[in-house]
């Protein structure tokens, strides 16, 4: 049992027995943490995981008086972030792990954590919005510095998310949704900049349509029917129009491609979703694996090893030709469920070197023999 004090009040906490590792330890609870507010003693408890869905209910239901540690009479944000750090501290966690806690930083998380289940619902994948805080911040910083933002979400259904992406986002970016359900254009809103649009993806007329006055896109969430042919249609069709200087493709939900009861490849040819992202990984290392341009300059700085393109040897590097795919994606990122293409400009790579006292290499990439002398091996 101990004591410290925390947001105004003196606060007790017993700390919970037993240690727990991985996902028995993001279900372990922490607290309760107990406090005395105007002769009545209130008790907080949760997960890792729900603290702060948990602190940010807490904070709300004990009203505006509740304040201190440098937060503001009504700040029920700074409140509930008091508490989260307060609760994981309960559990054992250490500075680091408190500041890091899964999930409890996140914009999305807490926006989860405000709502007070009386609007439109949503519901996404908890690790989900932990991703978006990482892929979608520069739209975000954009948004927020007064510059044109636009997000595409294939799939509204009840209209929850757009309300996430409007709070997340703020009041300047233009949040477009689409649905085949007519029931979805309840939460258009052309006057806060909410566009619902009512059709199907897969149709070229419509999407034209909708890309006429949503695009440059910043961000693209394809959260639709999850069906593999879909997905892929949609991301063939779309991905050409997401801004090429920091724009984001996300799907979501992948792992409908494992389930045996589901859509799950595209019918022309077996390939599910995730099949087709796999190849675009060869796509994007393409550089390395295009076969060497006959009269072409060797740069050792400009173009790849050799070894790697000769006597039909790409193919074991992929083979993939480069592509505008390959020119203006950055990178992609697998999560358990959702896949992201980041878009900037790709060009060969090149390398930076600096210092003239360096090891031999062990292994001569080029020759595949016993390295030679410096950084110059590598040719």
């Amino acid at each position: 049992m101990g004591q410290r004090q925390c947001c105004g009040v003196r606060v007790w906490f017993f700390l919970a027995l037993g240690t727990a590792r991985g996902d028995e330890r993001d279900r372990h609870v922490c607290g309760p943490l107990s406090f005395e507010l105007d002769g009545v003693v209130h008790y907080l408890s949760a997960t890792r995981m729900e603290a702060p869905h948990a602190a940010a209910a807490f904070a709300r239901r004990v009203g505006p008086t509740f304040f201190g540690g440098g937060c503001a009479a009504g700040d029920t944000r700074c409140v509930a972030e008091a508490l989260v750090a307060d609760l994981l501290a309960a559990c054992g966690d250490d500075e680091v792990e408190t500041r890091i806690a899964p999930m409890g930083g996140s914009e999305y998380e807490w926006w989860f954590a405000e709502q007070d289940d009386t609007g439109r619902g949503t519901m996404k994948v908890r690790h989900y919005l932990d991703a978006y805080e990482r892929h979608f911040a520069l739209a975000r910083a954009r948004a927020r510095a007064g510059r044109r933002v636009a997000l595409l979400e294939l799939g509204v259904q009840s209209g929850g998310s757009l309300d996430m992406w409007r709070a997340v986002l703020g009041p300047s970016a233009e949040i477009h949704g689409v649905d085949v359900d007519p029931r979805c254009a309840r939460s258009h809103d052309p006057a806060a900049g909410t566009f619902v649009w009512i059709g199907d993806a897969g149709n070229a007329t419509f999407l034209a349509h909708v890309l006429a006055a949503a695009a440059p896109l910043d961000v693209v969430l394809d959260d639709a029917s999850h069906r593999s042919e879909d997905m892929i249609a949609a991301f063939e069709a779309l991905y050409p129009s997401v801004r090429p200087d920091g724009g984001v493709y996300a799907i979501e939900d992948v792992v409908t491609n494992y389930w045996p009861y589901y859509d799950r490849v595209r019918a022309e040819d077996g390939l599910s979703f995730v099949e087709f992202a796999k190849r675009k990984v060869d796509e994007l290392n393409a550089w390395n694996s295009e076969p060497r341009v006959r009269g072409a300059r060797r740069d050792r700085c400009l173009t790849p090893p050799l070894r790697h393109r000769r006597n039909g040897d790409s193919h074991r590097h992929g083979g993939a030709p480069v592509t505008d795919f390959t020119r203006n994606t950055s990178s992609l990122h697998f999560y358990d469920g959702i896949v992201f293409f980041e878009k900037r400009p790709h060009p060969m790579w090149t390398r930076i070197a600096v210092g003239t006292d360096t090891l031999d290499y062990a292994f001569n990439m080029n020759s595949g023999t016993a390295g030679e002398a410096g950084m110059g091996t590598v040719t």
